[in-house]
């Protein structure tokens, strides 16, 4: 085979973000109809479909989500050569594969998805298997030319370094890019769907790679626009916290009790003797609920 589809970082989840505007349903069907994108491109080209880790958003998912993916990869018996990544294995190792969501996969038999070798640097996870003599895939956060400040990541060429051979496939890291230097290359996919507002501006993707002729093609996923109506909302909240901390800290009494505001307003604004009095034998009555078990 010379011909590969490159994906990775699905995050496959039964759970809604919270800037996505579909229904459980559409949610659901939306992510099958991109995974389906995939395959389908793998099946037109007679190429292996190669995941770069993180097929599943957490390491057990419900049968919902199983379900969904088996039935996309398995009835086409399209060869997959996949590994896990950190999100996909309970606790981010390896040595739970067993007991994780993505350890069904070893069981298909289109399916090569052998146990990678794994390493710790810092807070970063790195998970690698070497599938040909010109082949790696390794699952780490990888850049394409410099790591931001204070990340622990490595560089393309940093990959390039350690691993001897011509093509190195990456995933972990959400936005694609393909980084080469004397005749070598690193290709990370990128995402399958955009699952925060922070990735809003990176259509998800995936690569179809020829080996032989050294080509790359692009090919980009639906990417229907999401919502940001929960970033106002959080803006709002974050207001209200301020101004109230703002209050505490001038000294005057506060209370976050309605029962002691509500006095103090009635007290404060001269409500009359008989509102009060309907007020006091509301409180009366509720406590007396509370008092029957009611």
């Amino acid at each position: 085979m010379s011909k590969y589809v490159i994906f990775g970082d699905c995050h496959l989840r039964y759970d809604i973000p919270i800037c996505r505007k579909e229904t459980q349903e559409e949610w659901l069907a939306f992510q099958k109809k991109q995974l389906q994108t995939i395959v389908s491109t793998a099946r037109t080209n007679n190429a292996v479909l190669i995941c770069t880790g993180d097929f599943y958003d957490a390491a057990r998912e419900p049968s919902e989500v199983q379900n969904m993916a088996v039935s996309v990869l398995l009835p086409e018996q399209i060869p997959v050569w996949m590994i896990a990544g950190n999100h996909s294995l309970l606790y981010h190792r390896e040595a739970n594969r067993q007991i994780s969501s993505v350890g069904l996969f070893q069981y298909f038999p289109n399916v090569v998805f052998p146990v990678a070798a794994e390493n710790i640097y810092g807070t970063r996870f790195e998970h690698s298997v070497k599938f040909t003599d010109d082949i790696t895939v390794v699952h780490t956060l990888c850049f394409e030319k410099e790591t931001p400040f204070g990340i622990d990541a490595c560089t393309a060429h940093d990959l390039l370094d350690k691993y001897n051979t011509k093509w190195i496939f990456t995933g972990d890291m959400h936005e694609p890019f393909i980084y080469s230097a004397d005749g070598r290359y690193v290709i990370n996919p990128g995402k399958m769907t955009v699952q925060s507002t922070r990735e809003a501006k990176i259509p998800p993707c995936f690569y179809l790679v020829d080996t032989d002729t050294e080509k790359t093609d692009i090919i980009y996923l639906d990417n229907p626009e999401i919502s940001e109506e929960h970033l106002t909302e959080q803006k709002e909240r974050d207001t209200r916290i301020s101004e109230a901390i703002k209050l505490i800290k001038t000294g005057k009494q506060v209370s976050l009790s309605f029962r002691d505001n509500l006095k103090h307003n009635m007290q404060n604004n001269n409500v009359s003797i008989e509102v009060q009095e309907i007020i006091q034998e509301i409180e009366n009555k509720i406590k007396e609920n509370k008092q029957y078990g009611y």
